[in-house]
Parts: structure tokens; C-alpha cells; sequence
């Protein structure tokens, strides 16, 4: 098999995964009987230990090819964590199960989209294309995850997801390491001062730290807020399956026209479409335009996984972009973990309406960190300044 095939097949999987699980991890809570704001609190704990942790596993990684070997028992681990949480009640051990998903769930993404992205600059091969089979994954995940719950429990729901991450595991294994010895500023360590210096790297992980942050926050109460709308997890499974489709869609039609885009429109687009999703929440519409606003999320998700890559490969040195992410990754969980915390007791004081017309005027200050300027041409050829 082809390595790149295996890169595909693993985003797949992983992806498929996550949409059989993190979907429906409020909508578990909730099950159990918990309130909106020890919701909250769960939900706040993985994020923010993940932000912690993020970087000391960078830090751990001797060269790009160890991160492989790490995440290879990060996904192991997360199998037997998800399991685990299936097996207890009380918010103790549910706290305790939130704790070790952030621990070992958390670091697997950044690590991974590393790893994933110096292969696509050694083998010149597009991330996009390879991230694409993640977001097909997850729509399928997720649309069979609805009707699976609906039909069954959420016991064998999470086991399909266990299973899932097992098969990660087995694919890391089978993919080759880098060699790095084509290219010699792999074999390079980290430079959190040249990454520190370079203006346009902070300015675009100020954008995607609120853009994706608040996206991921106001993501985490959606499957309570569609419950609180009557709205079953056949048919949450429905709308998460069309709007990653379409996010697939946008994904692949960036892929194909990158040089033909600016980044600068694509990044304003983003802004412009989680605005328009979140606020739209405030009316509480039906099912059918819930529907219709998925596609606005598809354009920001599908946005902000093509923007995050893209720009590091052109404005940030190889050696770095694992570094690099991982720290705007950290930095992203941070904010989501605070905003999910207030959220949850925002949104028992007051209601999901006044929550997402919140979060709605918030994701526009990500506007304020886009350079309008050519700059951003993904023509052109950066280099950290």
C-alpha cells in the first residue's frame, strides 16, 4: 500500500472515531443527569489540561518521527479511557475520566497534524487532501452515531469509537517513519525564538485561536441544546453529517485551488460564517434550517483546517511547525476551556439563546487579526522574520 493511502485510511479512522464519541459527550452527561454547569465543568477539563500538556509532549518529542511513537500510545490509552467512562455515574469518577482523555486525547491532534504536515512538505503532498479523509470519516461517524445511539445505547456507541482508535494505533505502526535525512532542517530542534519573532505567525494564531476556540466552545453544548429543542440524536447525527460533508467539499475545492485563493478571503470568510451560524441560534430554528446553517459551519471548520496548515508550510520554517502548532493549539484550549466553564453557567442563569448570540458577537474580533495586506498570497513564499 501506498504511504500516503495510510495517511488517509488513519485520518479516516481517527476521525470516525471522534464522531462516534465527542459528539455525543455532552449529550452522555446529560443522560447521567447532570446539570448544565457540571456540563460545563467536564467539557472545561479537557481542554484546559490539554493546553498544559500540549506542549511538555512536544517538549518530550526528541524529532518529528518520536511523535509517531508517541501518539501510537495516546490512542491506545484513549480506547481504554472511553470504556472506562461508559462504566461510572458519579462526577468524581467522570472528572476523573474527563482528566485522562485530556491527557492523552488531547495532545493526540497536534502531534499528529505535525507529524502529517513535514510529510506533505517532504513529499510534497497536499494536507488538505489527506485531512479530507478525516472529515469524511467523521461524517460518517457521526451520521451513523445518531441512528446507533437512538437504536442502542451509548455503551456499544462508545465501544465503536474504542474499537476505532484501537485501529489508529495499528495503522501509526504500519506507517513508515520520516526520513529526515532529506531534508535537514528536520533533524533541526525547535526555535521558540525564531517562532517568536516571526510577526505573522503570532497575528494568524491570535485568528485561529479565537476563530477555533469559540467555534469548538460553543460546539460543546450542542447536542443538549438540540435535545432542548426536541430535536433526536438520529437527527443531530443528520445535521453533523451534512455539515461535515459540505466541509469535506469546501476542503477538497480549497485543496484544489490554493494557488488560485488568497488566504485573507478565506480567513474573513471564516469569521463571517461562525457569526452567522451561532447567531442564527438565537432564534432556535427548526430542523430544517439547522440544516441550511450547517453550511456555514462547514465553511468555517473547513476553513480553518485549510488556513491552519497551509499558512505555517508558507510563513513558518519545517522545524518549527510542530512547535507551532502545538502552541496555538494549547493556547486555543485555553480559551475554550474558560469559555466552556462560563458557558455552561451562563447558559443555566440565562438560556442557550442568549449564550449563542454571545458567543456570535465574540467571533468577530478574530477580525481584528487577519493581515489584509498581499502578504498573505499563498503564492508567495514566507520565511520567519
Amino acid at each position: 500500500m501506498k504511504e500516503e493511502s495510510k495517511y488517509k485510511i488513519t485520518n479516516f479512522l481517527r476521525y470516525y472515531g471522534d464522531a462516534l464519541f465527542y459528539p455525543f459527550l455532552a449529550l452522555y452527561f446529560s443522560h447521567l443527569n447532570k446539570t448544565e454547569s457540571q456540563i460545563g465543568f467536564l467539557l472545561m477539563l479537557i481542554p484546559l489540561l490539554g493546553a498544559i500538556l500540549n506542549p511538555f509532549w512536544s517538549l518530550a518529542s526528541k524529532n518529528i518521527n518520536y511523535n509517531r511513537k508517541i501518539i501510537i500510545f495516546l490512542s491506545l490509552i484513549e480506547a481504554v479511557v472511553i470504556i472506562y467512562l461508559t462504566l461510572v455515574v458519579k462526577l468524581p469518577y467522570l472528572v476523573i475520566g474527563a482528566l485522562l482523555l485530556a491527557i492523552v486525547g488531547q495532545p493526540f491532534y497536534v502531534l499528529f497534524d505535525g507529524f502529517t504536515a513535514v510529510y506533505t512538505i517532504s513529499n510534497e503532498v497536499s494536507f488538505g487532501r489527506l485531512r479530507l479523509f478525516g472529515s469524511i470519516g467523521f461524517a460518517i461517524g457521526a451520521l451513523m452515531g445518531g441512528y446507533f445511539l437512538k437504536l442502542t445505547s451509548f455503551y456499544l456507541l462508545f465501544s465503536l469509537a474504542s474499537i476505532a482508535f484501537v485501529l489508529v494505533s495499528l495503522m501509526l505502526i504500519w506507517i513508515k517513519p520520516l526520513n529526515l535525512v532529506l531534508n535537514k532542517t528536520l533533524t533541526e530542534n525547535p526555535q521558540p525564538k525564531q517562532l517568536f519573532k516571526n510577526k505573522k505567525y503570532l497575528k494568524f494564531s491570535m485568528f485561529f485561536i479565537i476563530s477555533m476556540g469559540i467555534l469548538f466552545s460553543g460546539e460543546a453544548f450542542l447536542g443538549v441544546f438540540f435535545k432542548s429543542l426536541e430535536i433526536s440524536s438520529d437527527r443531530y447525527g443528520i445535521v453533523v453529517f451534512i455539515q461535515v460533508i459540505i466541509e469535506a467539499l469546501i476542503l477538497f475545492l480549497l485543496t484544489k485551488w490554493k494557488h488560485k485563493k488568497r488566504l485573507m478571503f478565506v480567513m474573513v470568510f471564516i469569521v463571517l460564517a461562525n457569526f452567522i451560524r451561532f447567531f442564527s441560534f438565537n432564534f432556535s430554528p427548526p430542523l430544517i434550517l439547522l440544516i441550511l446553517v450547517s453550511i456555514f459551519r462547514a465553511v468555517s471548520m473547513g476553513g480553518l483546517l485549510f488556513v491552519s496548515v497551509e499558512y505555517m508550510k508558507i510563513n513558518v520554517s519545517a522545524h518549527n511547525i510542530t512547535l507551532g502548532i502545538v502552541l496555538f493549539y494549547s493556547v486555543k484550549n485555553v480559551l475554550q476551556a474558560i469559555y466552556t466553564f462560563i458557558g455552561g453557567y451562563f447558559i443555566e442563569r440565562y438560556s442557550y439563546q442568549s449564550f449563542y448570540l454571545m458567543t456570535a458577537f465574540i467571533t468577530l474580533t478574530a477580525l481584528f487579526f487577519i493581515d489584509y495586506r498581499s502578504s498573505y498570497d499563498t503564492i508567495e513564499k514566507g520565511v520567519e522574520k
